[in-house]
């Protein structure tokens, strides 16, 4: 597969092949963060990884649940975990306009943890099962290390 379908963990280190469905946009690099948006046909995940050691996974969901003014949650939430990783992952509203959805996921490992937010409506419905596949992919860069 073309590199351009590769995105690269800063945490770990490792790597996800996306395939050649998804199209992978940089919006942000630096030695603590990476912000990347993965776009495939009428889905749009918005990907935010950060290094840091210290901070909890509950902090990080109190955090999206309290400061993220374009979100509305409309669930508390489930909490799970596999191995090393522990994550969440909820559904919510945008604040300015209720008819646009999200799924929010939150992986959390040693060194950091990642925020997945993807756009979810009628048309996204039936790509449902790739979005899944697609977070349970990058999930697996955070099980390294």
């Amino acid at each position: 597969m073309a590199t351009a379908h590769r995105w690269r963990n800063p945490i770990t280190g490792e790597q996800a092949d996306l395939g050649s469905l998804w199209v992978i946009k940089q919006l942000e690099y630096n030695h603590n963060t990476v912000a990347s948006s993965f776009i495939s046909d009428n889905i749009v995940v918005n990907v935010r990884v950060v290094k840091d050691p210290n901070q909890k996974l509950a902090q990080v969901v109190d955090y999206l649940k309290t400061n993220e003014p374009s979100l509305r949650f409309l669930n508390a939430g489930t909490y799970g975990s596999s191995g090393e990783l522990s994550n969440w992952t909820g559904i919510a509203a945008s604040a300015s306009n209720r008819d646009r959805h999200y799924v929010v996921h939150v992986t959390h490992a040693k060194g950091g943890y990642g925020i997945f937010i993807a756009a979810v409506d009628r048309q996204t419905a039936p790509s449902f099962s790739r979005l899944e596949a697609f977070i349970a992919q990058l999930d697996k860069t955070f099980g390294s290390r």
